[in-house]
């Protein structure tokens, strides 16, 4: 390990999305460096964003450092990847195609559909919702942000983002529904096994889906020959044919929850939707009680309770909220399913489509995220602790055997449950559907009026630069792209409304990285009318795709200047042929004045060109975006010809360059400092006399003290 090597292999993954990389895993057929041997097991190949995206089961060569996977603090992620025989790790070899995947490859079209599908929603969809969506309709979370992530296991619904036996019940249950009555039972079941089969192999044929695809057939087969199947016994023999054909399925974490929670439904839903409908006789429950509800919680209730001793083993937490999200979430997932796939779909064959679908499906999306953020965040949402470890297991672990013994030994009751009062149908749809129609007319048509007020989005992409302006009557400009394609989809997706896929205007303030990197997958999402920079070209990977995209660019120079909807953007640097060794010298300087309110964004200008914008009358501001991210090249000068009140740092937390420095928060004394890292977005807003600052933390209402607070992160 950390020695250069020369690898042959086949891909084996679909592209998986992170920071800055895109993974894959290769298998390694042969070793051609240093030593010519046989090869053996996979490993992790991280290569830029920016590169062409590589082909499931293509022939490739790769040259480079061969290391050990990452480690994380708070998962075993080498221990995840020996399980499927991953042993190592590269970080941008060099990549030579050597052979396509071939014609007819099953599981390669099956992958390029999946892939289609999912680029189907995210034309119509906004992020998180577009890669939840993904993940709830076949699998493929990749895109959810590490945060989002987390709040879906804290609040007991990170199983929503698996494909399972949820996914696989809602395909048969669709093919009964639709088909049954019109072509009669038994075409009807073989029609919905062929679906079933049809959903595996789509969603990757990951063990917990071909374990409920298994059991689902196994059901549906025993339905048309008429003889009464058992539920564990249909889960056993899907579990006996998993592990016989893969043994190591058994130790994957997947497999192991998916089958504890089908077995809890078996064996605890019974007795908890029993002990439900009597709960709803009480008179203090009966005014809402309703069977369909009570179901929905008994059986919510009955796989979290199921799958806790599993999760707390595996990573030692226990959502004590899952209960309760479960229950909301329920209902909302079934649409988030079926309306997924019908964006999916009508994307895939035409956009426009998919993007009227996904008007209404980003409603139900949203709410889940909603509502795992809020949940995970409560107090006592979930405990950590390894102290605690195996008294909880035991603990569950018995109630779970005690289920199982009252389900086989003994019989509920057949006496009638007293049905209580229930709301009219007529008045709670009616009731429901209003409400809806309220959230959508407030929660979408809303913010497209006429606020007003210009409004600045300082994004939170990490170690670079975005900026996004949105003038009063809803003109947008986006200023630099930042270092990552995907989080500066997230940060456009949380501060546009969720139907607006168009940006009027993009500014590369000039070609470094951090500051164009992203750009190359906005294309992707957004339709862009015009494009600007410097004029000045570079010769790196990430410029080059930047090219690719931004057609018919237009230079901007100092003397610029326009006015959309009462906001003046005027251009300060660099002059009309200009040319500096450095790029930072040639970076677009920009004021936006409204009002008696003005902003100065200086991308990452540093050197003499700072010194001569110092002495330039419009240099004054009232809110300044640090230059360079807060390196050492500002001079206290400079910040003192600004004048600024408000001073903003775009900076990645824990970065490897040391910003923001010392010297540049000693020269900010006196002035309110934000910073990405520490505060997140910040959002200035002014109706060009009053100016608020909102950052994504918190509300700041008073000066604080630079560099003093940890990365928020």
């Amino acid at each position: 390990m950390g020695q250069e090597v020369i690898l042959q292999g086949r891909v084996e993954s679909e592209p998986d999305p992170g920071f800055s990389t895109v993974s894959y895993e290769v298998s390694v057929g042969k070793v051609s460096a240093p030593l010519s041997q046989q090869g053996g097991g996979r490993i992790i190949v991280f290569v830029p964003q920016f590169e062409p995206r590589l082909r499931l089961h293509s022939i490739i060569e790769i040259r480079g450092d061969l290391d050990l996977p990452p480690s994380y603090d708070n998962f075993d992620y080498r221990g995840y990847l020996r399980n499927r025989d991953v042993f190592g790790s590269m970080f941008s070899p060099a990549v030579i195609i050597h052979a396509q995947p071939a014609r007819m490859d099953l599981r390669y079209e099956l992958s390029r559909l999946r892939l289609h599908l999912e680029d189907g929603l995210r034309r119509a969809l906004p992020e998180p919702q577009a890669s939840l969506a993904a993940g709830i309709a076949f699998g493929r979370d990749e895109g959810l942000s590490s945060d989002t992530k987390a709040d879906f296991v804290g609040s007991g619904l990170a199983h929503l983002t698996a494909v399972s036996g949820s996914n696989v019940s809602l395909i048969v249950a669709l093919f009964l529904v639709l088909l049954a009555p019109n072509i009669g039972r038994k075409w009807a079941i073989w029609l919905a096994i062929a679906g079933v089969v049809f959903y595996v192999a789509l969603a990757g044929a990951s063990p917990s889906v071909v374990r409920a695809g298994v059991m689902a057939s196994i059901y549906l087969v025993g339905w048309f020959v008429g003889r009464p199947q058992s539920g564990l016994a249909g889960l056993a023999a899907a579990a006996m044919l998993m592990t016989v054909w893969t043994p190591q399925v058994a130790s994957d974490p997947g497999f192991q929850l998916s089958l504890a929670a089908t077995a809890g439904l078996i064996t605890l839903g019974p007795w908890f939707i029993w002990a439900a409908q009597r709960l709803g006789r009480l008179p203090a429950v009966r005014f809402v009680y309703h069977d369909r509800l009570a179901v929905v919680f008994a059986l919510s209730l009955a796989a979290s309770v199921s799958t806790a001793p599993l999760i707390t083993y595996h990573f030692g937490r226990v959502s004590f909220v899952g209960v309760v999200a479960n229950l909301v979430a329920a209902p909302l997932f079934v649409i988030a399913f079926v309306g997924g796939w019908i964006v999916a779909i009508a994307g895939l064959c035409w956009p426009p489509a998919g993007f009227v679908a996904g008007l209404a499906v980003y409603y139900p999306l949203a709410l889940l995220t909603w509502m795992a953020e809020v949940t995970a965040n409560w107090p006592l949402s979930t405990a950590i602790g390894k102290g605690q470890l195996m008294p909880a297991l035991a603990g569950m672990v018995l109630l779970l055997t005690l289920g199982g013994v009252a389900y086989l030994r003994i019989p509920l009751s057949d006496e009638q449950v007293e049905r209580p009062k229930r709301v009219p149908k007529s008045i709670l749809i009616g009731g429901l559907g209003g409400a809806a129609l309220m959230a959508v007319a407030i929660l979408g048509f809303a913010p497209s009026r006429d606020s007003g007020e210009l409004r600045v989005d300082f994004l939170d992409v990490g170690q670079g630069d975005a900026i996004l302006v949105t003038t009063p009557g809803g003109t947008q400009m986006l200023v630099d792209g930042g270092p990552a394609g995907m989080e500066l989809i997230r940060e456009l997706g949380a501060t546009m409304p969720h139907w607006d896929r168009t940006l009027d205007s993009v500014v590369l303030t000039h070609g470094d990285q951090d500051h164009v990197a992203g750009l190359a997958l906005l294309s992707e999402r957004y339709d862009v009318e015009n494009w600007f920079d410097n004029g000045q070209p570079r010769t790196t990977p990430a410029f080059a795709a930047y090219l690719k995209d931004s057609s018919e660019r237009r230079t901007l120079v100092a003397g610029d200047r326009w006015t959309t909807d009462g906001v003046t953007i005027s251009v300060l640097w660099p002059p009309a042929g200009f040319g500096s060794a450095s790029p930072n010298e040639a970076s677009i300087v920009l004021r936006i004045t409204y009002g008696d309110v003005s902003f100065l964004l200086t991308g990452d200008l540093q050197g003499a060109p700072l010194a001569t914008l110092s002495a330039q009358p419009g240099v004054y501001t009232m809110v300044l975006k640090v230059p360079h991210h807060g390196s050492k090249t500002t001079t206290a000068s400079f910040f003192a010809a600004t004048a600024a009140s408000v001073a903003i740092i775009s900076v990645g937390c824990e970065n490897q360059y040391g910003h923001p420095t010392k010297q540049t928060l000693d020269s900010l004394q006196g002035v309110t400092v934000l910073r990405t890292d520490i505060d997140g977005r910040v959002t200035v807003r002014t109706d060009g006399k009053r100016m608020s600052v909102r950052t994504e933390r918190r509300d700041t209402a008073a000066e604080r003290t630079p560099g003093t607070s940890a990365c928020r992160r």
